[in-house]
């Protein structure tokens, strides 16, 4: 039954002709009636706008529609003979909305026209999504960063939290949205973040829809964040900028963790100098007609020059380095009359830095190789066109690139050292100025001079085709269905140019293997990832937008995708299959439905709602990392010297080839296996799900005045599946950890084949399920910008909980003080059965890293009697939970359960804009001042919860690294009692601060428009 389903969506689609679903468009409809409510067919309605002028004619029941119209605002016009003609001016249109504006003509012939004011239009009656554009003065007069990305925590719901891996919307990490520029899909294709920059000075609009989106879109379990680049129009316009910035003018430095300042020494963090930064970015841009009324052009140049100079603490010596960013946009837009629209969009950002610094804190060897250069050219092209059949039919056409790649050259250093924890001062009483010393965090090579790409190159190409139907049958109704082809490709050889030499002075190993010798142990590896693959996704979708009555829509579709995941190691072993997954389109067959009630019939209030099953499109680290492209071996030695920089003259540089020791002189190592290949035949699970979010969502807009809306939304989404790789440990003799590999099923966590039994333990207990469930109530008062003020204000009650934060991991923010782990499904939650259970063998299920119960933000602007613009930005949020970790064999856990240190401080910021005009002859010119966090406040984002630096493992001689020893053997138990009766090393970092709030940042800005 679902395969003839599919086979009758395909058949639809094919009758159109080729889109990306991302909009770049809306539409106006509405109706013609005389005074006494009778339909006028055959009456003409002209849109003047930024498509030129456009013509519709009303059918039989007086109704008229513009169903693809560039976004910006309008002028209509309602004419027939023998009646008044009356205009419509102001009529603003945002991405994806459709705007109902209905005439009433009156009878006679006058000489002029009656124009009315369409500011009260400001409800979409006909949609269920919730959505928000940023355009005109929210874009222009509102405090934000450079990037397009900055402008999104406006949306009620969406926030840039660091933990989460940047842009979280409704709960959802950082890397489960979908950026889209210009109509192709930018979002990288690795990591599932934000993956081409665009500064705001280029945009017309940017639109964030959170949930209740339609067939049409896919790929997304959190937002999709959308942006439309300025087009030209009937008028030459232009202007050139200039911005600057320096350091001096930001806020004061952060406290750095710093383990050599740990008492005695210190209070465990260090205070650097700010580098001196100076920050100079000019621009122009310029749009306006090729042919009036058919034909504009748009371009602009925005180029970024960062000069960074750093002095090392103790130094005398200033090193430089420059990091150029550039960013090019060209479009042209234009039309065929009335029957055809098309754009032509290029946008290219590269960027590149010339120069290593060195470590702050002066520890890098004198004669490092600083001469690095890396370089990150990114593009992305998109062509589309609509062609208007007939009233009652139209076909869209999309195609796009995006492609980005990175490539470093004067990379020549073969080893590196590197000291993770442990203190050779307070523990050996080698200090300075013994040359051997070095503080803990030294490492004799910058990380950026020892990590080559010869390559890492990345392409999406996009093609697509929908077709639109309206006909009228027990209502009207809005048929859409089409397909969306995607393939990715990526070739990549990037890693560690030698050996890396980890060293823990006064420690076991870190993977709880108790390999520990006189001064501590010793990692060496050499990470590298080779290789080349490409993915496949096919989406088909129909859907109906259905008003069976004049004030009610239905929004009903479907959308199937068939996926294929590749396997990296088919290109070296052609045996293997090329594709490591497939999804065929049962397999991930989404339906949605919403509804849209204009309750007064008069667009003053809407009450709407959704449901709808949404899934991801897998992001390619897994595939990376599982399936051939990674390499690592990690080698474990005991460390029996304090002469640390003898230890590579007897070394060789590492093959990530277990059976050889790369370290001879040092002994037969203990060696893990942290990315041994998965066979797709026999790691993957075969009943395998796609990851998946169910979400409803239910709520009111009303119209209060002419420009004040008032809207509440309760939504909750739930998943339903997600993929990861589920890690057990793998010894060649059971119980003895010297030799070991750690082996990965990729399946959906306590489902399917690795809910069972998987490394012979026995099920003690089951693995757990990944679970996490978002609910919010949102309620926001918006008043536009009218006599010379605008005010939003929002507040957000909600709660996010489980055991899984999603593709990034909030669970892994130490590696980085306060960053998220972003390699979505193979991340650590589940590598280890321990993950899912406290030390007592409970299932852990709390809030999670990134619950904010509570956030007010307010955004408002005033416009001054003498011109000037002040716009205020300031939000308040709740502190974020604080859990205890540990780790067995390690994979961390939470032996008390989730938060159970409280949480951190409520956060609290302000943000300003001032922008002043003046007139110099014909030209406009502006003076405007941006500063982020006015106020510098420096509140703790999150603390180390690391109670001891031992493993688990570490603490006992009879631990064999096995489910079965731990949970039969040690569960129940008290941590903190079983860890301080072995004597374990605690953290001196335990509860201190590991991140603060971001300093002040300020820019400066001049303006000259023409």
């Amino acid at each position: 039954m679902k395969n003839k389903f599919v086979v009758a969506i395909v058949a639809l689609a094919l009758m159109g002709s080729v889109a990306l679903a991302q909009e770049q468009v809306g539409a106006i409809v509405g109706t013609v009636s005389d005074e006494g409510g009778q339909p006028l067919p055959g009456a003409t309605v002209e849109a003047k706008g930024p498509a030129g002028t456009l013509v519709a004619v009303t059918d039989t029941n007086g109704a008229y529609r513009f169903p693809r119209l560039p976004v910006g605002t309008y002028t209509l016009a309602a004419k027939l003979s023998g009646f008044v003609e009356v205009e419509s001016e102001g009529v603003r249109l945002a991405l994806g909305q459709t705007l109902t504006v209905n005439f009433t003509l009156r009878a006679g012939q006058f000489a002029e026209a009656i124009t009315v004011a369409a500011d009260q239009v400001q409800i979409d009656v006909k949609g269920s999504a919730a959505a928000m554009s940023i355009r005109g003065e929210d874009l222009d007069l509102l405090p934000k960063g450079r990037d397009f990305t900055t402008l999104v925590t406006q949306a009620p719901g969406a926030a840039n939290e660091s933990m989460a891996g940047g842009i979280t919307i409704d709960g959802a990490s950082g890397s489960e949205n979908r950026f889209v520029i210009d109509g192709i899909d930018t979002t990288h294709p690795q990591d599932g973040l934000s993956g081409q920059g665009l500064v705001f000075d280029v945009l017309d609009e940017v639109q964030v829809k959170s949930a209740g989106y339609a067939a049409e879109f896919g790929g997304s379990l959190g937002g999709v964040i959308n942006a439309i680049t300025k087009t030209g129009g009937n008028q030459f316009k232009g202007s050139v900028n200039l911005y600057y910035g320096d350091s001096s003018w930001n806020g004061d430095e952060r406290p750095v963790p710093y383990e050599s300042n740990c008492p005695p020494n210190g209070d465990c963090y260090i205070r650097y100098k700010k580098d001196d930064e100076t920050r100079i970015e000019p621009g122009f841009q310029i749009g306006g007609p090729i042919l009036r009324d058919k034909l504009w052009f748009y371009v602009a140049y925005q180029p970024t020059f960062r000069d960074i100079d750093r002095t090392p603490m103790g130094s005398t010596a200033t090193f430089n380095q420059k990091r150029t960013y550039q960013y090019f946009v060209g479009n042209l837009k234009g039309n065929l009359g009335n029957s055809f629209l098309y754009k032509f969009a290029v946008n290219m950002s590269p960027w590149k830095w010339d120069g290593v610094l060195p470590n702050r804190d002066g520890s890098t060897p004198a004669g490092s190789d600083l001469d690095v250069q890396e370089k990150y050219p990114i593009s992305s092209y998109s062509l589309y066109g609509d062609y208007i059949a007939s009233n009652n039919f139209l076909v869209s056409a999309r195609a796009g690139r995006f492609t980005t790649n990175t490539e470093t050259s004067g990379i020549d250093a073969t080893a590196r050292y590197y000291f993770r924890s442990g203190n050779m001062c307070t523990l050996y009483g080698v200090c300075a100025p013994d040359p051997r010393y070095r503080p803990t965090g030294f490492s004799s090579v910058p990380a950026a001079s020892f990590y080559a790409t010869d390559e890492d190159k990345w392409t999406r190409d996009a093609l697509a085709v929908d077709s639109t139907v309206f006909f009228n049958g027990a209502g009207s109704h809005e048929v859409k269905f089409g397909v969306q082809y995607e393939k990715v490709e990526n070739t990549v050889s990037y890693g560690e140019n030698g050996n890396l030499y980890e060293i823990r002075w006064g420690l076991p190993d870190r993977f709880g293997a108790g390999v520990k010798g006189t001064y501590g142990s010793l990692h060496v590896r050499r990470f590298r990832t080779e290789g080349a693959a490409e993915s496949k996704n096919l989406g088909l979708f129909i859907q109906d937008k259905w008003s069976p009555l004049p004030n009610l829509t239905i929004n009903v579709g479907v959308r199937a995708e068939k996926e294929q995941i590749p396997n990296y190691g088919h290109r070296t072993d052609p045996t293997l299959p090329q594709w490591a997954i497939e999804f065929n389109f049962q397999d991930k067959l989404a339906p949605r439905v919403g509804f849209a009630w204009d309750v007064f019939s008069n667009q003053k209030m809407k009450v709407y709602g959704s449901w709808g099953k949404y899934y991801d499109i897998t992001k390619l680290e897994m595939p990376r990392g599982s399936f051939g492209a990674d390499h690592w071996i990690a080698y474990l030695y005991p460390l029996n010297t304090l002469d640390w920089q003898t230890i590579a003259a007897g070394c060789s540089i590492s093959t990530n080839n277990p059976s050889v020791n790369p370290c001879p002189a040092l002994g037969t190592p203990v060696t893990r296996d942290l990315r041994h290949p998965t066979d797709p035949r026999e790691a993957i699970d075969p009943d395998l799900k796609p990851m998946e979010n169910r979400e409803f969502q239910l709520g009111t807009e009303y119209q209060l005045t002419s420009n004040t809306m008032l809207s509440a939304r309760y939504v909750n989404k739930k998943l339903i599946n997600t993929i990861e790789d589920i890690g057990y440990l793998v010894c060649a003799t059971p119980g003895d950890l010297t030799s070991c590999e750690e082996q990965y099923i990729t399946g959906n966590p306590g489902k399917g084949i690795v809910a069972g039994d998987p490394d012979g333990s026995g099920p003690i207990p089951p693995q757990a399920e990944a679970i996490r469930d978002y609910q919010a109530l949102e309620l926001t008062y918006n008043r536009r910008f009218a006599d010379n003020w605008m005010l939003r204000a929002s507040y957000t009650y909600s709660k996010l909980s489980g055991n899984y934060s999603g593709l990034a991991s909030s669970d892994e923010i130490i590696a980085t003080p306060g960053q998220a782990r972003t390699d979505p499904n193979v991340a650590r939650y589940f590598d280890g059965l321990v993950y899912g259970y406290d030390s007592k063998g409970r299932l852990v299920d709390g809030v999670l890293n990134t619950d904010r119960p509570h956030v007010i933000e307010l955004y408002g602007l005033y416009r001054l009697p003498f011109g000037t613009n002040i716009g205020v930005a300031t939000s308040w949020r709740s502190g974020a939970p604080t859990s205890e970790l540990a780790s067995y064999n390690g994979v961390e856990f939470f032996p008390y359960g989730r938060n159970n240190l409280g949480r951190t401080p409520s956060i609290t910021q302000t943000d300003l804009y001032i922008a002043h005009p003046f007139k110099i002859g014909g030209l406009d010119f502006e003076v405007n001042l941006n500063v982020i966090n006015l106020f510098d406040e420096d509140e703790v984002m999150n603390y180390y919860t690391y109670s001891y630096r031992w493993d688990v493992c570490d603490a006992s001689d009879e631990c064999d690294g096995s489910n079965e020893w731990y949970f039969a053997h040690l569960v129940p138990y008290d941590y903190h009692q079983y860890m301080d009766a072995a004597h374990a090393t605690k953290d001196p970092f335990f509860m201190k601060p590991y991140s603060f709030q971001a300093p002040r940042s300020v820019r400066l800005g001049f303006k000259l428009s023409f």
